[in-house]
């Protein structure tokens, strides 16, 4: 629905923001000044003890200092609560009692039909619930008892029962209402003779669907004979109700999300009730469809981890792995879903019925993160004793990480996914035919405690292994060696006797034999011939389908560059520590930069007033893009003082493979430490700090 702008400047003007917000958030009365306008509170959009959500009254804005969530009263009731921009512009319009505007033409014509739609809904939910009393109703009224539902419980959710007659048409005809706009309701269908209309619900518990404003725009009905076809019927998709779109619940579960009571996502209406009852408030569900992206991104606006608790059989396994895949795209910093898997195939209603409900926040609390849900259901009782199985994990959790479209969390479980792969299937090899995921093994204690004893390389660190492993795959697949001579050339190993090698594999590379043993054997005559020996008798890391398999070229150039990707990640962080304790001029410069963004936070208003005002578009739901001067500083500095240099200005983050060694480009500034940064980051750092 389209609002006149000057309503909306209008609206905007006697809206409180503070007294808006005030309803959801508690303001901190410590760095609160009411007398300035000038409010904080812990912030509703991520956890944290100490204040860093701001409003401003005079503005009517507000920015989290730590999320960098902003907006106003619209956006704030959007993406807190759930609202659409209409419900938020009629929530606030009824807080400042200012009457909504009138509506012509189509608007006007689609209003009326809202209208209608929903006071045919209240006047049939009425009727049903009068049926459920009745001698008809008993044995619907029977059921919900041995359900373990209490009086107060189906008055609440405003349960009721639909006979098998004709009576709600004639109520509805004599309210006023055409056949034509029953069947448009839902409520019945035309008869296929075309003589007359015969209700949709008939002998069914009835559950009425109600939008976020609380209305009710359809029904859910349980048959009550066995024998009939659907034991679950929903109201077809009208104009006020879509059932891909809508979660049972939801208007109740909006306004009670917190630490406290998660929010929780099941599969029925029974299972929301039970959890309702039980004292698990903010619980929701689908309605007769498969969750889908729309349900998503309404749970990810209520919560920052909703609860999927999927039924514990085949269907809900499956429905699970199929959320993982509408999931990864919606994902940000601080969003994302837990999976809490119900044991023995029961549903939630069941489980608070059997182990009551400590059982059931048992379960709760147990529940997995995405990353954990991915991993666990890909790998557990599945064998990875061949490359081929293993191959294909690769590719399966490669296409997992290709579905996230923010590229810090991408980086993350890409990051997450690598160290798992290498901590199963490198760092502990299975051995022996058959062998299962994630046993211990031996033969890694034991080439540990052998390396510590005897050998010039006499080293038994992670690093090591991880290193040795580098140098295995050139040695094995000399044809590497050309695509990586950079990265080979730059690389640092922690020992003498690896980088010995290494150079000994770069100054045969020209002139190598045609094949890994022949190249292999000139090695082996070579100054480095007895550290090369001992490298080839690891077990540990020869078991290696990437090395032991000749022809496995593809997957060892894989395997050596994650391995590389890690092992330069913690050797820039090694070095950049030691650059910052031998350099004090480098450490006070970090201060100084740490002092001048403590400095900054200071003038909050300040900067807040240029995010907000700064390159800002305006859309009618009003949300706008902002440009956030705290985030690029801190960006900057992070970029050039941080351990984790792999954040870019264009917002891209490249691995530190991709880095060149420093240059005299004139655009770049290069540290103590031989990191660089750009001289428009610099710059722009220093306009930053100067402010």
């Amino acid at each position: 629905m389209a609002f006149p702008p000057e309503f909306i400047d209008e609206l905007n003007r006697v809206t409180s923001i503070s007294r808006i917000l005030g309803k959801f958030v508690t303001w901190d009365s410590k760095k609160t000044k009411a007398a300035k306008g000038d409010y904080w509170a812990c912030c509703p959009f991520h956890q944290e003890k100490t204040p860093s959500f701001h409003a401003t009254e005079s503005r009517g804005t507000y920015y989290c200092f730590s999320c960098h969530e902003k907006g106003n009263a619209f956006t704030f009731l959007q993406k807190s609560r759930g609202m659409s921009f209409t419900d938020a512009v009629r929530f606030l319009a009824a807080e400042a009692s200012l009457p909504l505007p009138e509506l012509t033409g189509k608007e006007k014509e689609q209003a009326e039909k809202v209208n209608y739609l929903i006071k045919i809904h209240e006047i049939a939910a009425n009727h049903y619930q009068e049926q459920l009393y009745l001698k008809s109703g008993k044995p619907a009224l029977d059921y919900l008892d041995s359900r373990g539902l209490k009086p107060s419980i189906i008055e609440e959710f405003g349960i009721g029962y639909a006979p098998n007659n004709l009576e709600i048409i004639k109520i509805l005809n004599l309210a006023g209402f055409s056949q034509d706009q029953i069947v448009e309701a839902g409520l019945a269908k035309p008869r296929d003779n075309g003589n007359g209309i015969y209700t949709t619900f008939r002998d069914r518990i009835m559950f009425p669907i109600q939008d976020s404003r609380a209305r009710i725009i359809a029904f859910g009905g349980r048959a009550m004979d066995p024998d009939t076809p659907a034991k679950y019927l929903n109201s077809p998709n009208t104009s006020i109700f879509n059932k891909g779109v809508v979660l049972y619940n939801l208007h109740n579960a909006s306004s009670s999300v917190n630490d406290d009571n998660p929010l929780v996502v099941v599969e029925g209406y029974m299972d929301v009730i039970a959890l309702h009852q039980a004292g698990f408030i903010a619980s929701v569900a689908p309605l007769g469809t498969a969750v889908t992206p729309e349900h998503l991104t309404q749970l990810l606006r209520l919560s920052q981890q909703p609860i999927l608790a999927m039924d514990g059989d085949e269907a809900g396994i499956r429905a699970a792995k199929r959320i993982v895949d509408l999931v990864l795209p919606l994902l940000e910093p601080g969003k994302t879903v837990r999976f809490c898997t119900l044991p023995d195939g029961l549903d939630p209603d069941d489980l608070i019925r059997k182990k009551g409900i400590s059982g059931m926040k048992d379960c709760l609390n147990k529940s997995m993160e995405l990353n954990d849900f991915i991993w666990t259901s890909e790998t557990v009782g599945k064998r990875f004793d061949t490359l081929n199985s293993k191959t294909v994990l690769r590719e399966i959790l490669n296409g997992k990480i290709s579905l996230i479209k923010h590229f810090v969390v991408r980086n993350i479980y890409k990051e997450d996914f690598n160290n798992r792969y290498w901590k199963n299937f490198v760092q502990t090899a299975p051995k022996g035919k058959g062998k299962k995921l994630f046993e211990a093994s031996e033969q890694s204690k034991q080439v540990k405690e052998s390396l510590n004893k005897t050998g010039k390389l006499n080293k038994s660190s992670d690093l090591f292994l991880m290193e040795a492993t580098l140098i295995s795959l050139c040695l094995h697949h000399p044809d590497i060696i050309e695509s990586e001579i950079g990265n080979l050339e730059s690389y640092d190993f922690e020992t003498e006797e690896l980088n010995g090698i290494r150079s000994e594999l770069l100054r045969e590379t020209e002139s190598k034999a045609s094949s890994s043993n022949g190249f292999l054997n000139i090695l082996k005559e070579g100054e480095y011939s007895q550290e090369i020996q001992e490298l080839l008798d690891i077990g540990e890391i020869n078991i290696l389908p990437e090395i032991a398999d000749q022809n496995a070229l593809t997957e060892a150039r894989v395997l050596f560059q994650e391995i590389l990707y890690w092992l330069q990640i913690l050797q820039e962080e090694k070095n950049l520590k030691q650059e910052l304790t031998r350099t004090p001029e480098l450490e006070d410069k970090g201060k100084l930069l740490s002092k001048q963004l403590k400095d900054a936070t200071l003038k909050r208003e300040s900067i807040e007033s240029n995010i907000l005002d700064q390159d800002t578009a305006t859309s009618q739901n009003g949300i706008g893009e902002q440009l956030d001067d705290t985030v690029r500083l801190e960006g900057i500095i992070a970029s050039a003082l941080t351990t984790d240099n792999s954040t870019f200005q264009d917002g891209n983050t490249h691995k530190p493979s991709e880095k060149t060694p420093p240059s005299d480009d004139d655009n770049v500034v290069v540290m103590d430490n031989s990191h660089r940064v750009s001289k428009e980051d610099y710059d722009e750092l220093m306009n930053l700090v100067n402010k």
